[in-house]
């Protein structure tokens, strides 16, 4: 009996890496890896079909190393720092004015796909965990109990965070998890599962403290602006996932 992992494809082989450093414009090779950066951003490409769109955004402290067929979109007036790390067929998008306070870590492994919303918060040491990075074997059937995908390759595992959803220090969001749209995550939680909007989850493993919350950027010691201040979309009541 033998533990292994199939994977029935074809690739060409280019082993060794491409890097661009504080690369700004459009880039394109006979790999067919793809860019295109209006500002300042560090990159790693190993295998081919990479590509990385960044609309105008800040990434002058972001590393991102992709490896075979990944795809990542950044919007506009978003501000991350840290490192993204992409393995096989993987894909994330951040989305508009987005910012962390200090160096993120984003892990997504093959076959695994992350979103992330627009008008987030993120604190600093967060860390996205998309995918396992090692093969966990039944061992009566062999058979990898956490590959995570079809035979076929055609499925991905989503993880979503929502818009305006602050994330607080060094919490981890693990794969498959969800976080809906004006919730706020607790410092060092662990997030594994699907959580509804406008509420506040904290804890190892993360669960619901308080539902019906709203909450601004504003620092907690001004009075102002009021809850009416913020975007009205984001103040909504808990909803409750069916």
């Amino acid at each position: 009996m033998k533990y292994y992992r199939i994977r029935d494809y074809c690739l060409p082989l280019h082993v060794y890496p491409f890097r661009l450093e504080k690369f700004v414009g459009y880039y394109k090779d006979h790999y067919n890896n793809f860019v295109f950066s209006s500002s300042p951003v560090d990159i790693v490409f190993y295998g081919c079909g990479n590509n990385i769109v960044n609309a105008s955004s800040d990434l002058q402290q972001l590393s991102i190393s992709q490896i075979y067929l990944c795809n990542m979109r950044i919007g506009e007036k978003t501000k991350i720092t840290g490192t993204v790390q992409m393995m096989f067929a993987s894909s994330a998008i951040i989305g508009d004015s987005t910012v962390n306070t200090g160096s993120t870590e984003f892990f997504i492994l093959d076959f695994n796909e992350l979103s992330v919303g627009s008008d987030c918060l993120i604190g600093k040491g967060v860390q996205f965990q998309c995918g396992d990075g090692h093969p966990i074997f039944d061992i009566p059937t062999a058979e990898c109990i956490n590959m995570g995908v079809s035979s076929n390759f055609d499925h991905k595992n989503k993880t979503t965070i929502g818009n305006h959803v602050w994330i607080g220090t060094r919490a981890t969001i693990l794969s498959k998890s969800k976080v809906g749209s004006g919730s706020v995550v607790g410092a060092c939680s662990v997030v594994n599962k699907v959580f509804p909007n406008n509420c506040v989850i904290a804890g190892n493993p993360a669960h619901i403290i308080r539902k019906d919350i709203a909450w601004n950027r504003s620092p907690v010691y001004e009075l102002y602006p009021p809850v009416n201040a913020i975007d009205p979309q984001y103040i909504k009541m808990t909803e409750d996932l069916q």
